[in-house]
This record gives structure tokens, sequence and C-alpha cells, in this order.
């Protein structure tokens, strides 16, 4: 087990039901949730709640006790997937947590590196 705290963060699902985020910051979000699952890490829990964003605005995935190795497939697709359904539900639940399509849009083409920035 490893601990650190992250100066500043806090959880993700925290942070949308306050304020939304920046296109750019959706983009930066998909950016390392892409680095991860390049790395072969499938994090099996993936949701709102085990992604920090600091005070700087950097993203950090945690709580990684039903995470895996694994080699590139079907997968990734899957992972991604589950995070968005997490979204949805925080977004079911509390009609001010802010997650719209185009934040979704955004994320994407940060994980692919179809973007601009």
């Amino acid at each position: 087990l490893i601990t650190e705290r992250i100066p500043g963060g806090e959880p993700l699902a925290d942070a949308l039901h306050l304020a939304p985020m920046q296109p750019l910051q959706w983009l930066l979000l998909g950016k390392m949730l892409c680095r991860f699952h390049d790395a072969g890490v499938c994090h099996d829990d993936i949701n709102a709640r085990n992604i920090l964003r600091d005070a700087r605005g950097g993203f950090h995935l945690l709580d990684f006790d039903k995470a895996r190795l694994l080699p590139t497939g079907p997968w990734q697709a899957q992972n991604l997937e589950r995070f968005r359904r997490s979204l949805e539900k925080f977004k079911a639940v509390d009609a001010r947590f802010h997650f719209e399509r185009p934040d979704w849009q955004a994320l994407q083409s940060g994980y692919t590196g179809k973007s601009a920035v």
C-alpha cells in the first residue's frame, strides 16, 4: 500500500458537482486514462471517485486494489465505457453534476490523441 497526499486534490465527482470543467481539462483527463491503458493497466473500479483533480488541474488515478496488468485488447474500450457510465450515474442522481456529451467527446479526443491541443 502506497499513500501520498496530493496537494489540493479532490475527487472528480466532487469537483464536477461544484463546477463544469473546461474542454482542455476533459482532454487532459482522456490523455491520462490513455497513458494507463497504454501501459496495460486495467482499473476494474474506475469511477469518478477514484480520480483526483489536483490544484494545478492534473489528474490522478487512485485505488488500485482491483487493477490488473493486461495486454492490449477490448478491455480498454470496456474500461473507458465503465468510466462513462460512472459519470452518467452521478449525473442521474444529481442534476447539478456537470457532465454533458461534449465533455465526453473532449475526453475521447484526448484519449485517442485526435486533438489540436
